[in-house]
């Protein structure tokens, strides 16, 4: 989520509040089912492997695929249209 809001916002309608809201829920979920060694280690998996990827294509291909995927999650409006 934190990527999404730093790399998507310039180009992209992101809703911000919703974002934060989203995430720190389910790091805490996740905290209290992984615990924190286990969650760290995928959040930094994971940061790595998206970080890579926007790298890699740019915001302006990466986004696109965040908000599809988040809308299959059914989390729309957290991606909106381009700005």
């Amino acid at each position: 989520m934190t990527l999404i809001g730093q790399n998507c916002a310039p180009f992209y309608a992101v809703d911000q509040a919703q974002l934060q809201e989203i995430g720190t829920t389910l790091f805490s979920q996740s905290l209290d089912r992984f615990g924190q060694d286990r969650l760290l280690k995928a959040m930094n998996v994971a940061e790595t492997e998206d970080t890579a990827a926007l790298r890699e294509s740019g915001a302006a291909f990466w986004c696109p695929l965040q908000r599809a995927y988040l809308n299959s999650l059914r989390m729309r409006g957290l991606i909106g249209g381009q700005r």
